[in-house]
């Protein structure tokens, strides 16, 4: 099985996390290429996809996928975008070369689901949506995103993830 198109978190242990962007799905795999475990989320708000569309249209809602993956001593992190609920509003009548629909500049397409799992138990840990389009992680506890704003301007911004109430402390590996 090919690792392609799979965000990869480390560990530190003998193997890795991978998560492919398509599906909720969580694997831990082997340097040597075995895949040792699979945890396979049902989330109401992730139907899986096989072909990503390449057309931003106001016929479908943009695809969810798996923006992200870190693990650190609470289990491990998965970011997600999906839709806004204002993603319609978001869309420009502009398009770009391949007949896209373009974004607008300070347009709200993708919001961000945030999610904490407790890989041995295969639970959710925590979870939390947030606004806009997170990007992914830059190592365990901070996120980024970059956006323009309604005066094109660009930012960017790293923001630390914490939980409000710890879990408990059983091992996570």
């Amino acid at each position: 099985m090919s690792l392609l198109l799979r965000w990869l978190a480390s560990t530190d242990g003998p193997s890795f996390w991978a998560a492919p962007i398509n599906e909720w799905r969580l694997e831990r795999w082997t340097y040597d290429g075995h895949r040792v475990a699979e945890l396979v989320g049902e989330r109401e708000w992730f139907d899986p996809w096989v072909h990503r569309s390449k057309v931003r249209s106001l016929d479908r809602a943009p695809e969810t996928f798996t923006a992200g993956l870190a693990a650190d001593t609470l289990g491990v992190w998965m970011l997600f975008g999906i839709a806004a609920p204002e993603w319609k509003e978001a869309l420009d009548t502009l398009r770009d070369q391949m007949g896209n629909r373009m974004i607008r500049p300070g347009g709200r397409y993708h919001d961000t689901v945030l999610e904490l799992v407790h890989p041995v138990r295969g639970t959710l840990v925590a979870s939390t949506r947030l606004e806009g389009s997170w990007s992914g992680f830059v190592g365990p506890g901070r996120i980024w995103r970059t956006w323009i704003d309604a005066d094109g301007k660009a930012h960017t911004i790293v923001a630390a993830v914490a939980l409000s109430r710890q879990p408990d402390q059983e091992s996570r590996e």
